[in-house]
């Protein structure tokens, strides 16, 4: 007769009162051994990381919370260089708290937060800014990127001077915006007088004809409507693309040499030093156009002629010392 089996035993029997059995076991697997320690060491990273964060993140917004500090209101976000030219000349560059990627005068101007092209600027970085005021032009910026930021609560002001006249009002308008009222008016005053100079030396002298040119090649003139426009006619000159349909008109070399320009400038973008010999060997491949011929080829800071800011009345005095030289010995 078959005997019943007694159930097998386990290997090993646990047992808390018998540390022998532990003893058994792998030492990783053993209470207290390596396994606990590598689980709880686990639990002590995570824990440490997760502070650390928490740490960085308290730190971030206390930098934020002092940086803004630091900016006195108003807190301003210029989207247009010639706008960040005229918050500096107002005394008002530490309120500036963006600019664009394009805002390189004066020097301080590039030490501001960079927020794009006048195309592509970041909206959230704006936003960012929490700025008080943001000024925009009208051309210069996009409509929609601007309605955006009027929608999300965003104070934002609109500028489009045409000529020299209309850069005075916007020098105003700008510093009412500001609470510079009187530090505008007396800025727009100042420019306005050496305007005034600089046109009173002209007075009785004859027009002379010129070629400014933003390009080679393709031939890009200033025609009727640019600022280089209005600062050839105040400053003494005849601009040969004055009778242009378009502001910025295409010309072949043949036409450049059948009006005879007796002064042709070129704007530059860089060193105007080495601008200045790149014209001089470019044009003097046609001796006969009476520019070459009378070593009148000039280059001129493109901001100077171009940005309708406080420096356009310095570009109109560089321009008529170019065509009165005789004026201003």
């Amino acid at each position: 007769m078959l005997e019943a089996r007694k159930p097998a035993q386990s290997a090993i029997q646990f047992s808390p009162r018998s540390g022998k059995q532990w003893e058994k076991l792998p030492p990783a697997c053993r209470p207290g051994g390596l396994g606990d320690f590598l689980r709880d060491f686990g639990k002590i990273i995570a824990i440490l990381i997760l502070l650390l964060l928490l740490s960085g993140l308290e730190s971030c917004r206390k930098d934020h919370q002092a940086q803004k500090a630091n900016v006195p209101s108003p807190r301003i976000v210029s989207l247009a260089p010639n706008l960040t030219e005229i918050v500096f000349a107002l005394g008002m560059g530490d309120h500036l708290v963006g600019v664009t990627d394009h805002c390189n005068y004066p020097p301080e101007a590039k030490t501001r937060p960079r927020l794009g092209g006048l195309k592509n600027i970041s909206l959230e970085s704006v936003v960012a800014q929490e700025p008080d005021v943001v000024l925009a032009t009208e051309d210069g910026n996009e409509p929609g990127f601007l309605d955006q930021l009027t929608e999300l609560g965003l104070k934002v002001k609109t500028y489009q001077p045409g000529n020299l006249d209309q850069v005075l009002e916007t020098i105003i308008a700008v510093g009412e915006e500001l609470g510079k009222k009187e530090q505008a008016e007396i800025l727009a005053r100042e420019l306005k007088e050496k305007q005034a100079d600089a046109q009173a030396g002209l007075a009785g002298a004859e027009p002379v004809p010129i070629f400014l040119f933003f390009q080679r090649e393709p031939l890009i003139s200033a025609g009727p409507g640019t600022f280089a426009n209005d600062l050839i006619q105040k400053a003494g000159g005849i601009n040969l693309a004055g009778d242009a349909r378009i502001p910025y008109p295409h010309y072949s070399l043949e036409k450049v040499i059948e009006k005879a320009p007796k002064v042709i400038i070129d704007v530059s973008m860089g060193e105007v030093g080495n601008a200045q010999e790149e014209a001089n060997q470019y044009w003097s491949k046609w001796p006969d156009l009476p520019a070459v011929r009378d070593q009148r080829i000039y280059v001129l800071d493109q901001d100077l002629i171009t940005r309708p800011g406080p420096r356009l009345f310095q570009g109109l005095l560089e321009l008529a010392k170019i065509l009165h030289p005789e004026r201003f010995q």
